[in-house]
């Protein structure tokens, strides 16, 4: 399932998202901004995270399985493909 089916399955059960789904979401989002830091090696990672990343993550993890935290990680998600894309485009080699 990819990260998109997984955020419309939970978003289709906000009231009583299925933990495990939840958990796969939570762990794909976290590889692929993982995986991205490491391919493109920025001298500085907040040249690529979003604003508050540590912040936001730490609301997520407090606050498994609600609604919030679900759309939350869903705008990190899209919020850093959008910045790696930029951060891409500006260091070209």
């Amino acid at each position: 399932m990819t990260i998109g089916e997984m955020y419309d399955v939970l978003l289709s059960r906000s009231k009583n998202p299925d933990p495990r789904i939840y958990d796969q979401f939570r762990e794909a989002v976290g590889q692929h901004i993982e995986q991205t830091l490491q391919s493109e090696s920025p001298e500085n990672a907040n040249d690529i995270l979003p604003l508050n990343y540590e912040e936001r993550i730490d609301y997520i993890d407090s606050r498994p399985y609600q609604y919030h935290s679900i759309v939350q990680l869903k705008n990190l998600y899209d919020e850093f493909g959008k910045r790696a894309a930029s951060y891409r485009i500006r260091h070209k080699k």
